[in-house]
């Protein structure tokens, strides 16, 4: 790498780190607003479904997206570009569907089991919706990061986060409750997945993938599935086991302190991030 590849990529790894600390702080900004106005046994329910949806939506892209960086970081042929991008969307979409449905069917006996809140199961059917929005928004956010487009892989990671930090205040201080809170998880999913799909249109047009090559992102992706299943089962399966031995206030308390104490961890977020598309171009 020469000096000024050194310095890009120092920016980049400033830029991202900035926007992960701001986007860490949203939980900070959401505890409050759930806690004061919802009370502990809400904020408890709110945390199990998010922590149901950091789990499904990750798992649905299938490792794929780490294997459109590792063969699409170098590729300038646009075709080529195409083919790997709206193969792995299209793979995605269906996997988050999948996964959609069966929470959305399996929503009752989650809400008795763990919740022991039967009154959640609505809410648990409307939340199964954005494992589907946000796959896509994570897969269209690797997009970027895979090209080295950091400025709108930041804006694309800050704007769910104000819009759901607002949708999410409005919502709740208008009395409607958990079922306003998580509509504006929805929104907000919603919204950024138009966004960054309208910039990926620009970037590169639309075509219908034909699958080639589809077999080797899967040899390098679905390795990669059992860690990411590892690391949300150290860092989020807890809030199950209180749920289900406790009470949802008690996961209300726990996921409050845990957040707080979470924020750490964005220190060396920004250097994973960047590292790994500049490796493997």
């Amino acid at each position: 790498m020469s000096m000024t590849e050194y310095k890009l990529f120092a920016q980049r790894v400033g830029l991202v780190g900035i926007t992960n600390l701001i986007v860490n702080l949203r939980g900070l900004i959401l505890i409050p607003i759930l806690t004061k106005t919802l009370g502990a046994d809400a904020y408890g329910v709110w945390s199990v479904i998010m922590v149901t949806i950091s789990l499904l939506s990750p798992l649905a892209l299938l490792g794929l997206t780490s294997a459109m960086i590792r063969f699409l970081a170098a590729e300038k042929d646009k075709r080529k570009i195409q083919e790997g991008f709206y193969s792995v969307i299209s793979v995605v979409f269906f996997a988050g569907l999948v996964l959609s449905l069966i929470v959305f069917l399996l929503a009752d006996s989650f809400a008795i089991t763990i919740l022991k809140d039967i009154p959640a199961a609505p809410l648990i059917k409307i939340a199964s919706v954005v494992i589907l929005l946000q796959a896509l928004d994570l897969a269209s956010l690797e997009f970027f990061r895979a090209f080295g487009k950091m400025k709108k892989y930041s804006g694309l990671m800050l704007l769910p986060t104000f819009a759901e930090v607002g949708f999410v205040a409005y919502f709740v201080l208008a009395g409607f409750g958990l079922f306003g809170a998580v509509v504006s998880v929805i929104i907000s999913r919603g919204i950024v997945l138009f966004t960054g799909a309208s910039f990926i249109l620009k970037e590169i047009g639309f075509r219908l993938p034909k699958f080639y090559g589809l077999e080797d992102y899967f040899k390098f992706g679905l390795p990669l599935v059992p860690t990411a299943m590892l690391g949300w089962i150290t860092s989020s399966s807890d809030r199950y086991l209180i749920g289900f031995l406790s009470s949802p206030q008690m996961v209300g308390i726990y996921s409050a302190a845990y957040n707080i104490g979470a924020i750490i961890g964005f220190f060396g977020a920004p250097l994973q991030i960047i590292l790994f598309p500049t490796i493997s171009k």
